[in-house]
């Protein structure tokens, strides 16, 4: 799955007895948001292709119930909190934490969701906030 979202350029798929539920190329939590706005009940086991996966995106992962994740970069954390939540995850490789895009300090999404205790409120947040404009981030 995680070959498939190379090829294609894909930076989301979410896919769910051999369908695909949802494909995005965008950066950013936004392709994940969307999803779980729009396909939340059918995430719940599904398998999930992410290019990165910090612990905000964890956290939405944990909140629809997913069944596995593959990425192409982790931050240690959340592999941590997946694991934790059973939740099998391959990563091609584990960075301490995730950056935001100038690579100057920690993702806001990533800091958000270390100051947001509950999954559903941070889901909410993430939608609010994400509505207003688009934020990146990358592995470091």
């Amino acid at each position: 799955m995680l070959e498939r979202l190379q090829q294609s350029g894909q930076s989301l798929l979410v896919e769910k007895k051999g369908a695909v539920i949802f494909s995005s190329s965008a950066d950013g939590l936004c392709p994940l948001v969307q999803c779980l706005n729009l396909h939340r009940a059918q995430m719940a086991g599904a398998s999930v292709a992410d290019k990165v996966v910090g612990v905000a995106a964890a956290r939405l992962l944990r909140l629809a119930q997913v069944g596995a994740v593959s990425t192409l970069a982790a931050s240690r954390p959340a592999l941590e909190l997946l694991r934790a939540a059973n939740i099998p995850c391959y990563a091609s490789s584990a960075v301490p934490r995730i950056t935001n895009p100038q690579g100057t300090g920690p993702c806001p999404m990533e800091t958000l969701a270390l100051e947001i205790s509950g999954d559903e409120e941070l889901f909410l947040e993430l939608k609010r906030r994400l509505v207003r404009g688009k934020g990146g981030a990358k592995a470091t």
